[in-house]
Parts: structure tokens; C-alpha cells; sequence
């Protein structure tokens, strides 16, 4: 699949997740890329085309998506669109 479109959708209050969806976009070398913050508000109804290539970037906290992350992409639709789903650890405690 050669990818010229892309979405980066991603929800990111310590910008974590948004560095790495930015990496993750680079790499496809995407002409066209458009970009979608949910941390600060939802968006309305969105529907992704099948020609474009998604990519969600959520932190995870205690091995869970954050809640408010979940709600966000609720409004968010593809009818067969490619998707990378990738979720950043956020802080844990290391023993």
C-alpha cells in the first residue's frame, strides 16, 4: 500500500503521544497529512476516507486507555480505512 494520505488523530496532554504519532506519520512519507487533537475538545462527527491511511496515538495509564481518550474518539468513523492504533505507556511505577 502506498500511502499519500494520512490522519493523525491523537490525544496527548504531556504531548507524548503526539511525538510519537508525528514520528509514526514521517515514516509513512504521507504527501498529505492532517491532524487531529482531542486533548483539549472533542470534535464533531468525522468520517475517515478509505483512501487514507489512520493513526491513533492514546496514552495508557495502569494498562488502560485513558477514559476521556475513549470518549473523544467516539465521533470518529471509517468505512474500511486502514488503522494504526498505538497507545504510549503513560507513568508507572518501576520497582
Amino acid at each position: 500500500m502506498i500511502v499519500t494520505e494520512a490522519h493523525l488523530i491523537y490525544f496527548s496532554p504531556t504531548h507524548t503521544s503526539k511525538h510519537g504519532g508525528e514520528a509514526i506519520v514521517h515514516g509513512t512519507e504521507a504527501t498529505n497529512v492532517l491532524t487531529t487533537d482531542l486533548t483539549l475538545k472533542p470534535v464533531e462527527e468525522m468520517e475517515l476516507p478509505t483512501s487514507a491511511l489512520a493513526i491513533v496515538v492514546v496514552p495508557v495509564y495502569g494498562g488502560h486507555v485513558a477514559p476521556l481518550a475513549m470518549e473523544r474518539l467516539e465521533n470518529i468513523r471509517g468505512t474500511d480505512t486502514p488503522v494504526a492504533l498505538v497507545v504510549v505507556y503513560g507513568n508507572r511505577a518501576y520497582e
